[in-house]
C-alpha cells in the first residue's frame, strides 16, 4: 500500500507540476471542479486498491494511513521548496494547493473510517441476528416442552 501511495503521490505531483498554475490560479469554478473531481479520483482509486490487495475491511483505516503517508510526507518537502517543485505560483496559490491536498487525503481518511465502521456494524448486526435468531430458537423449543402435558 505504501509503493501504491508513493506512486499516487509521484502522479499527482508530476501533473500539478505542469498544471497548478492553471488548476489553482484561474477561478474559484475551476478550483472546485477540480478539487471535487481529484476527491472521488481518491477515494475510487483507494477503493479500488482494497479490492485489488485483498485488504479486509476492518483495516481499511490502516490501509489509508500506510496509503497517504508517502504523499503527506512527500508534500511536506514540496511544499518547503515550492519554488522548485510549483514555479510559477503565486505564495497565495500555494496555500490553496496546500488546502487542495489536506481535502484529498483527509477524504480519504473520512472514507476509510466510513468503511471500517460499516464493517464493523454489519459484522455486529450479523452476530447480533444470529444470537436473536439462536435465542428465539431456545424459547420455542422450551416453550413447546412445557406446552407438552405427557
Amino acid at each position: 500500500m505504501i509503493l501504491a501511495g508513493a506512486f499516487a503521490w509521484a502522479a499527482g505531483t508530476i501533473y500539478f507540476f505542469f498544471r497548478a498554475t492553471a488548476t489553482f490560479q484561474h477561478g474559484s469554478i475551476v478550483y472546485w471542479s477540480n478539487a471535487v473531481v481529484t476527491i472521488v479520483a481518491y477515494v475510487l482509486l483507494f477503493r479500488r486498491l482494497l479490492k485489488i490487495f485483498g485488504i479486509n475491511p476492518h483495516d481499511t483505516g490502516w490501509a489509508a494511513l500506510l496509503f497517504v503517508l508517502p504523499g503527506m510526507t512527500g508534500e511536506f518537502f514540496a511544499l518547503l521548496n515550492a519554488s522548485v517543485f510549483l514555479p510559477g505560483m503565486r505564495p497565495e496559490s500555494i496555500t490553496i494547493y496546500a488546502a487542495f491536498l489536506f481535502a484529498g487525503y483527509s477524504s480519504m481518511g473520512f472514507y476509510a473510517l466510513y468503511n471500517q465502521q460499516h464493517a464493523r456494524f454489519s459484522a455486529g448486526e450479523r452476530d447480533s441476528q444470529r444470537a436473536g435468531g439462536a435465542a428465539a430458537v431456545a424459547v420455542q423449543h422450551t416453550s413447546g416442552r412445557s406446552g407438552d402435558s405427557r
